[in-house]
C-alpha cells in the first residue's frame, strides 16, 4: 500500500468512527434516563485500576427485585477467552469484550444517567445471557482459541486486572448498601436520654450474625456462580429483640474480629447522634484491664467506626460457647467495655 492509499484508507477511517460516533449519540439521546438492557456505565471508582477503560455492561434486571440489575466488566483489549463475549467493531461500541465470569449486582441507584457512555445492541446481549446459563449449567466449552487464550501469559495479566476492576466496584456497591442501611436505621431512631445506658451484646458468631443480617441488606450471588447462596435464617423474635435493643442502645457492634493473632477489631454504628469527638475507652477483658495505648480509634467521621484493641485474644471456643461476650455502657463522655464480663458482677 502506497502513501495516497495509506491516506485515503485514513480518511476512510475517520469518516466511518464520525459517522459511528453520530448513531450512537443519537442512540443514547433516545434512551430513557432508568437503565435498560445494553447500557453502558463508565465509573470513576477510587480504587479501579488507572491504566485501563472498564465499562460496565446491563445484561439482565433481577427478576425478584427491579432495583437490581446483573453488569458485567467490558473493555477494548481483543484477547477473549472462555467465558467473554466479543463485540465486534459494526456494533456502536465496538470492538468491545465482555468479561462474564466478573459479573456482579449493580443498584439501580448506582446507575446514574450522566454516567451512561454507550450502548451494546441487544444481539450481542442475549448471546451473552445465553453463554451465562450455559455456564451456570456447567454446559459451556468455549472455542479451540478462546481456550488457548486462556493459558496467555498477556490475557492471564489483563484478568488481574479486571479482577481489581471488580473488587473496586464491589467495594464501592458495598460501601453503598452499607450507607444505605445505616441510614435507614439512624431515621428510625430518635435520640432519647430515656435510653439505658449500659447493655449486655451476644457477640458469639450466631449473635452477630443475626445483627448483620438485619442491619446489612442481602447482596445477592451473580447468576454466573454455581451453587452459591445467600439466604438468611433470621426468626421473627431475632428482629423483635433487636428492634428493642436498637431503641435502648446508643451504639451496636455489627462486626467483632481478631486480626494478626492478638489485635481485636470491633467496628460500631451508633445508633444516636454520633458525638463530634470519639469517646474515650476503657476495656477489660476476663475482668483485667486493657492498657488505653493498646485501644484506638481507626475511624470516627465515616458511617462505621472502628475501634482496633491490641493484645486482646478471644478464643473461638469462648465465641461460640458465651452467650453474651460483651458488655457496654457509656459514662461521662466514655465508652466502657467488658469483654468476656462477668456477668454476676455488674461493675
Amino acid at each position: 500500500m502506497d502513501k495516497d492509499e495509506r491516506l485515503i484508507a485514513l480518511k476512510e477511517r475517520i469518516a466511518y468512527i464520525a459517522a459511528k460516533s453520530k448513531r450512537l449519540e443519537a442512540a443514547l439521546k433516545k434512551r430513557k434516563p432508568a437503565p435498560e438492557r445494553g447500557d453502558l456505565y463508565r465509573f470513576n471508582l477510587k480504587d479501579e485500576p488507572g491504566d485501563a477503560a472498564i465499562f460496565w455492561a446491563i445484561i439482565n434486571r433481577h427478576p425478584d427485585d427491579a432495583q437490581l440489575f446483573f453488569s458485567v466488566p467490558a473493555d477494548t483489549n481483543p484477547l477473549v477467552g472462555s467465558f467473554d463475549v466479543p463485540i465486534p467493531d459494526s456494533s456502536l461500541f465496538g470492538n468491545l469484550s465482555l468479561r462474564l465470569g466478573r459479573g456482579q449486582w449493580l443498584m439501580e441507584s448506582m446507575l446514574e444517567p450522566s454516567l451512561r457512555v454507550g450502548i451494546v445492541e441487544v444481539l450481542f446481549i442475549d448471546r451473552a445471557q445465553f453463554v451465562m446459563s450455559r455456564i451456570a449449567k456447567n454446559e459451556w466449552i468455549g472455542s479451540e482459541m478462546q481456550q488457548a487464550t486462556d493459558a496467555n501469559p498477556d490475557y492471564k495479566e489483563w484478568v488481574e486486572v479486571i479482577d481489581r476492576a471488580y473488587a473496586a466496584m464491589q467495594a464501592y456497591r458495598e460501601q453503598l448498601l452499607r450507607v444505605k442501611a445505616y441510614s435507614k436505621v439512624l431515621a428510625g431512631i430518635k435520640v432519647s436520654v430515656d435510653k439505658a445506658r449500659e447493655w449486655l451484646i451476644d457477640v458469639s458468631d450466631e449473635g452477630l450474625r443475626k445483627l448483620h443480617d438485619i442491619l446489612t441488606p442481602p447482596v445477592l450471588a451473580p447468576i454466573v456462580v454455581r451453587g452459591a447462596s445467600a439466604n438468611k435464617s433470621v426468626t421473627e423474635e431475632d428482629k423483635n429483640d433487636i428492634e428493642e435493643l436498637k431503641k435502648n442502645s446508643p451504639v451496636l457492634p455489627v462486626d467483632f474480629y481478631s486480626l494478626r493473632g492478638e489485635v481485636l477489631e470491633i467496628d460500631f454504628l451508633w445508633l444516636e447522634e454520633r458525638p463530634p469527638t470519639a469517646p474515650a475507652v476503657l476495656i477489660t477483658l476476663r475482668g483485667v484491664a486493657i492498657a488505653p495505648k493498646s485501644v484506638s480509634w481507626e475511624s470516627w467521621d465515616s458511617e462505621i467506626q472502628v475501634l482496633k484493641i491490641k493484645g486482646c485474644t478471644i478464643s473461638q471456643s469462648e465465641q461460640e460457647k458465651a452467650k453474651s461476650l460483651m458488655r457496654v455502657r457509656i459514662s461521662d463522655k466514655t465508652l466502657w467495655i467488658d469483654i468476656l464480663p462477668d456477668q454476676n458482677n455488674p461493675k
